[in-house]
C-alpha cells in the first residue's frame, strides 16, 4: 500500500510529512519531562503545549500548502536563504558553546555527524526521484 501512496502523491510530499512526524517527536520528548511529575501536567499545560505546537508548526503546514499552489525563484532563493542564516546561526552558537565548554571535540563530532545527516538524506531524496 504504501508504494502506492508514494506513485500518486509522489516523492516531494515526504518532506512535510517527516517534518511533521520529526515535530511530534520532539513534542513527546518536552512532553516527557513532565510525565513524573503528575501535578504538573494541567490542561493548561497541554492548551500551551498545543499552542506552541501550532505556532511551531503552523508556519511548515502553510508554507507547505502555498508552496503547493506556485513556485517562484526569487521566493525560493530567499527562504533558502533564510535556512542557511538559521543554519549558520545555530553553528556559530555551537562553536561558543564549546568555547565555554572547552569541548572543541563534540562540536567537531557534531558537526561531523550533521553533515553526513544531510548527504545521507540528499542521497535518499535523489534515490527517490525527487
Amino acid at each position: 500500500m504504501r508504494h502506492i501512496f508514494v506513485e500518486r502523491v509522489g516523492p516531494a510530499a515526504w518532506a512535510p510529512i517527516d517534518e511533521a512526524l520529526a515535530s511530534v517527536h520532539e513534542g513527546r520528548g518536552g512532553l516527557g519531562v513532565t510525565v513524573g511529575y503528575g501535578s504538573l501536567f494541567t490542561a493548561g499545560l497541554a492548551v500551551g503545549l498545543l499552542a506552541m505546537g501550532a505556532i511551531g508548526g503552523g508556519p511548515t503546514f502553510v508554507g507547505t500548502v502555498i508552496g503547493h499552489q506556485f513556485t517562484s525563484q526569487p521566493v525560493s532563493v530567499l527562504f533558502l536563504t533564510l535556512a542557511a542564516g538559521s543554519i549558520l546561526y545555530v553553528v556559530t552558537q555551537l562553536v561558543s558553546l564549546a568555547a565555554k565548554t572547552r569541548r572543541p571535540d563534540a562540536l567537531a563530532y557534531g558537526l561531523l555527524l550533521g553533515l553526513f545527516a544531510g548527504f545521507l538524506t540528499d542521497a535518499i531524496v535523489t534515490a527517490a526521484g525527487a
